[in-house]
């Protein structure tokens, strides 16, 4: 940590080493993704590209979730080079360069894969997460830790939660027609953690929350029984 610290605050001007500081722990903040894995009807993927921007030697958002067939663009918003490197187990490598600022390098991702890890070889301490659904009931928490996902068709549904310390931990609901159904994750700290997880550089301060009761940050993910 103190030498992550130490080359943000050597790379910028003395009156933008605290902001940019600031703006890094800010984002290297964790945020569970919530969704419904299994097996649902067809639905459109977004034209909509998700993007992540490279500012200050961060990734942020540190946690999307993108559809199958979506396209996925990394931006270079720092005026040095990144490289953007994903360390995938299924169809959705690449590794490319982003050499000045301006650049932008679209993907369109082709397996669905919980979770997508995106680095940077450059700076090693640069990490994002991507969670790649099939369909679109899923969700990354808010800063209030809560989730909602819109849309879901009844019946029996199991809720995932992905959490970049703890891994995955699911949840049966029964979702009916008409209503909300509110369900509660809580992380114990004995969970294992998850593969690839860059825990020297994470940390766990604020409280991530489902309907404001249990502490915990993570990704949602649904799967129909």
């Amino acid at each position: 940590i103190g030498a992550i610290n130490a080359s943000l605050i050597a790379g910028n001007a003395p009156e933008n080493r605290l902001p940019r500081l600031q703006e890094f722990w800010k984002r290297m903040e964790q945020r569970p993704i919530w969704s419904l894995p299994g097996a649902f009807p067809q639905t459109a993927v977004p034209t909509q590209p998700v993007t992540i921007d490279q500012r200050g030697c961060v990734y942020g958002p540190r946690v999307v979730g993108v559809r199958v067939g979506q396209t996925l663009e990394i931006r270079n918003d720092d005026d040095l080079m990144h490289n953007v490197h994903s360390l995938s187990a299924r169809g959705n490598s690449f590794n490319v360069s982003e050499p000045k600022a301006g650049m932008l390098q679209q993907f369109r991702l082709k397996d669905e894969e919980i979770m997508l890890r995106v680095t940077c070889d450059i700076h090693r301490w640069m990490t994002a997460y991507v969670g790649v659904v099939n369909h679109p009931y899923f969700a990354v928490s808010g800063t209030a830790g809560t989730f909602q996902i819109d849309s879901v068709p009844p019946g029996n549904r199991v809720v995932q939660a992905w959490h970049e310390r703890y891994g995955l931990v699911s949840k049966m609901v029964r979702v009916q027609a008409g209503t909300t159904t509110t369900v509660d994750f809580v992380y114990t700290g004995a969970e294992k953690p998850s593969a690839g997880a860059v825990r020297h550089v994470t940390r766990l301060d604020s409280c991530v929350t489902i309907d404001a009761s249990s502490c915990v940050p993570s990704v949602a993910l649904t799967k129909l029984e």
